[in-house]
């Protein structure tokens, strides 16, 4: 645990000093950019990263990084990744699910909502805290956050997975073989945490056969 949280102190440190576009991609990235460059040189004409932030960012006003950030959640990754996720889950297991805090009415209020307010001396949830936070026990407000996690880094590190692990690396699905084969020598090894990206690679390889 303590090589992984090194792994991102490391990579934190050495993006002090760089733009908001380069900071923003290695945060977005399970990967780093030089080591992606690397398994998609092969695999025909690609949108560069470039290119697809131009794209996001074309039409947003905001300059200063902390909105432009609120704008990339707000335009993409709840659209195009949160909810989708839970509208997917929960209609597939008959549920129905309710975002109060996305009422349109909450959203324009909170988005007019000065950022030293939100984030104060990187305090996150501030406005809740204050609001709701007297009205609830201390120890729920003091709590970590507690995502759910598959323990992907961990699973693919057992025997069980071997076979798979050396399908995957002999590659045939348009990326570098020898950077798949690293990547996976590297998380199994415990050098770098790469279950999440290893479980992407394998979702591309199931889609790229079933396509075949």
């Amino acid at each position: 645990d303590l090589r992984y949280k090194l792994n991102r102190l490391k990579r934190f440190l050495s993006l002090a000093d760089a733009s908001f576009e380069e900071r923003f991609v290695s945060k977005l990235s399970l990967l780093d950019p030089s080591s992606i460059q690397k398994l998609v040189s092969g695999s025909g004409p690609q949108i560069s990263i470039g290119d697809y932030l131009s794209d996001v960012f074309g039409k947003c006003k905001f300059t200063d990084p902390f909105y432009k950030l609120m704008y990339f959640h707000l335009k993409v990754s709840l659209p195009d990744d949160m909810l989708t996720k839970v509208d997917r889950m929960s209609m597939a297991h008959s549920l129905e699910a309710r975002v109060p805090f996305l009422d349109h009415r909450l959203v324009e209020l909170s988005y007019c909502v000065d950022k030293s307010v939100k984030l104060p001396k990187f305090r996150r949830k501030n406005i809740l805290k204050e609001t709701f936070g007297p009205k609830l026990p201390s120890s729920l407000v003091k709590a970590p956050k507690m995502p759910f996690s598959v323990p992907l880094r961990e699973w693919f590190m057992q025997e069980q997975f071997e076979g798979k692990l050396n399908e995957l690396g002999r590659g045939g699905f348009g990326l570098d073989r020898e950077v798949v084969r690293e990547l996976i020598a590297a998380s199994k090894s415990g050098r770098h945490d790469y279950g999440d990206f290893i479980w992407r690679l394998f979702v591309l390889k199931h889609w790229h056969d079933k396509r075949g």
